[in-house]
């Protein structure tokens, strides 16, 4: 059984195809047979079947594509992937990479720690067994609020997550390019 191309192969197929090139050129490059490459250019467009999602096309200017293509590079992401990512944000959508939620993970953590440890002092402080001077409890009791305001953000983003109104970018494009 043959094996399925990848959603990028497609699209160097139509590229190549677009410079020019003839499907016997176009197949020995890519791997794949010449009736492939000439199936894809009478088709047109580069479809991704293992989503069963509506193929979106756009004309952009040369420029518009070369920077999509150099922040494609960087991100070391299909074109796919990034227009999805795109939509997701724009409709106001959090979407957070597999690094980016084990850090806001780590961050939580580490901001429960330190609430732990303020309350702790304050609780000494109260007790009368921390000496500082008015000044440094009022200090302590703003960076208290603050460490907790900022952990219940946290544990909201962590809470969205779990609801699956967060999706790690990797998850959200999987299947994306068989």
């Amino acid at each position: 059984m043959p094996k399925r191309l990848t959603f990028k192969t497609k699209q160097d197929i139509l590229r190549l195809v677009a410079e020019g090139r003839k499907d016997a050129d176009v197949a020995d490059i890519v791997g794949c047979s010449r009736p492939t490459v000439s199936r894809l250019r009478r088709r047109g467009i580069a479809t991704d079947r293992t989503t069963r999602g509506r193929v979106l096309q756009v004309r952009v200017s040369q420029r518009e594509a070369d920077a999509f293509d150099a922040v494609l590079d960087v991100e070391d992401m299909s074109a796919s992937e990034m227009l999805r990512r795109l939509m997701r944000l724009s409709a106001g959508l959090a979407d957070f990479r597999r690094e980016e939620i084990d850090a806001l993970r780590q961050s939580s953590n580490q901001m429960n720690a330190l609430a732990r440890n303020l309350v702790q002092m304050l609780q000494l402080a109260r007790a009368g067994r921390l000496r500082w001077n008015r000044r440094d409890g009022e200090l302590v009791v703003r960076l208290l609020d603050r460490v907790e305001d900022v952990a219940r953000d946290l544990q909201a983003v962590k809470a969205a997550g779990a609801r699956g109104a967060i999706r790690p970018a990797e998850e959200a494009g999987e299947g994306a390019h068989a």
